[in-house]
């Protein structure tokens, strides 16, 4: 006996939508998955060297920066009057 033509569709519609979601879930993985880093190991040592170069450079800066507003700071003291106390 053959069973009613709504069932059997039913069923096909069923199988299809899971095949979907399992494929769906497949591709989702394979994307999510973030692609192995194959980079070499850095220096430690030659990134430190540079750390410290670069450390010593701002510094420097930082420096020359400070003299100026010294000497603005004194150059605005000497042609300001004298405050009253």
């Amino acid at each position: 006996m053959k069973e009613p033509r709504y069932t059997t569709g039913f069923w096909r519609g069923f199988f299809v939508g899971g095949v979907t979601l399992v494929l769906l879930g497949l591709l989702w993985q394979a994307v999510s998955q973030p692609p192995p880093a194959y980079a070499q190991i850095p220096d430690s040592g030659a990134q430190r060297q540079r750390m410290i170069k670069e450390m010593v450079t701002t510094n420097s800066k930082l420096t020359e920066i400070a003299d100026l507003l010294k000497q603005v700071r004194d150059q605005g003291a000497e042609g300001a009057p004298a405050k009253k106390p």
